[in-house]
């Protein structure tokens, strides 16, 4: 881990929202998806919010290092329908390791 990476990091991604990220598309084995709404489905935007925090590390980590979250703190405050694009962001809260 290089020595810049300090807590207070932020990062910005964009993602643009498509039918395949929405709560009928998450999976055939939960029953009871498929007659959802179209909207973005909560699995995929914790899955886009990992992928943020990811993109935000990546710059700080070492070759070979690799990262992954261990808590999840979210505000789902209104759905989001598909063929919207969709923002999100990551903070660094606290740095472990050498």
């Amino acid at each position: 881990m290089k020595p810049e990476l300090k807590a207070g990091l932020r990062h910005v991604q964009k993602l643009q929202i498509d039918q395949s990220l929405t709560v009928p598309a998450v999976s055939p084995a939960f029953t009871g998806f498929a007659d959802m709404p179209p909207v973005l489905a909560t699995a995929y935007m914790v899955g886009f919010i990992e992928r943020a925090c990811i993109e935000a590390l990546r710059p700080h980590l070492d070759e070979g290092e690799r990262t992954v979250g261990t808590h999840v703190d979210v505000s789902h405050v209104a759905a989001d329908a598909h063929r919207h694009d969709g923002c999100g962001g990551s903070r660094a809260h606290r740095r472990r390791g050498p």
